[in-house]
């Protein structure tokens, strides 16, 4: 299927998990992806995602984005999962991070991962909640 990594100029954990859900929306649309699960540690940016909140600061774009990507026509669910159980995300940000790319896309697993991949597929991790 593919996916993405790369870096960001934020250095606040809750901004990069909006931005790279924003990114991570766009990929998928134009890849013609139209059924998305999206599974964070971030149960604070899910909240604000779903909810009306208004927020201010570099966030409110990201938000913002992503709120309007719901509006398209696709099928996405929000799945809150605790931060040991997010251990692929993990794995590509920290690759991501040691990279000199600001943006990469990927058409396979990157060598290494393809255990962690794997055990993700087969969703050997457990979740708080599901939510659409």
């Amino acid at each position: 299927m593919g996916g993405f990594l790369g870096k960001s100029c934020y250095a606040d954990a809750t901004i990069i998990e909006a931005e790279e859900i924003s990114k991570g929306l766009s990929w998928a649309w134009e890849a013609g992806i139209r059924d998305v699960e999206i599974q964070s540690d971030a149960e604070k940016v899910i909240n604000w995602i779903l909810g009306d909140s208004v927020l201010r600061g570099p966030i409110c774009e990201h938000i913002e984005n992503i709120r309007n990507r719901l509006k398209d026509i696709w099928k996405i669910s929000f799945r809150n999962i605790v931060r040991e159980q997010n251990e692929c995300a993990d794995a590509l940000a920290n690759l991501g991070a040691n990279m000199n790319v600001d943006w990469r896309a990927l058409a396979h697993c990157p060598p290494g991962l393809e255990e962690t991949l794997y055990n993700d597929r087969l969703r050997t991790n457990w979740s708080h909640s599901d939510r659409t």
